[in-house]
């Protein structure tokens, strides 16, 4: 019933005119009649999705380019995961490039402001994450604000330490990250 009645409501606007409904629908004359149901396939594909122990939902994006149309892509991926798990999404970009920091930290239209976070690494100090536990802070730290050859003894320091399948592992994502 509701798509019958969804056609014949459009065949109504279809046709040339300038009515009172018209009007206050577009706000001036119609020129061209859009495709509204176009194929379209959606490869949808955050770069991680976690949720944290207080139920936060989460969305981190790694970015090492900047991308001129970066902020609608983000806004798209809040959409579709809004849409998936019903409910607010907490978006963070790592800015891992090694260009200037040129991302907008949202996406705007005439008629809405959408907005998230963004962390550029090369900001953070790298001494705070060589002394953490955690292997990803060490590993990052290649790309923080800091002494290049010290995060680089760090990590060699570390691997050493680590048993031969992580070391492995371990040792492709400082490979990766020293360029």
């Amino acid at each position: 019933m509701a798509h019958r009645y969804d056609v014949s409501l459009k065949s109504l606007f279809q046709h040339d005119g300038n009515g009172i409904i018209r009007r206050r629908l577009f706000g001036a004359r119609v020129t061209e009649h859009l495709a509204t149901e176009q194929p379209q396939v959606l490869n949808n594909r955050a770069d991680l999705v976690v949720r944290t122990e207080d139920g936060g939902l989460h969305h981190v994006e790694f970015q090492a380019a900047n991308e001129s149309e970066f902020g609608r892509r983000m806004f798209e991926y809040y959409a579709y995961l809004h849409c998936t798990h019903k409910e607010h999404v907490i978006q963070t970009v790592l800015y891992l490039g090694r260009d200037a920091l040129r991302l907008e930290s949202g996406y705007r239209t005439p008629s809405m402001e959408f907005r998230f976070e963004i962390i550029n690494l090369k900001e953070l100090d790298a001494e705070p994450l060589l002394a953490s536990d955690d292997w990803a802070d060490v590993a990052l730290a290649l790309l923080a604000n800091g002494d290049r050859e010290k995060v680089l003894a760090v990590a060699v320091s570390r691997l050493r330490r680590m048993g031969r399948e992580e070391r492995s592992w371990a040792s492709g994502t400082i490979i990766l990250l020293s360029g």
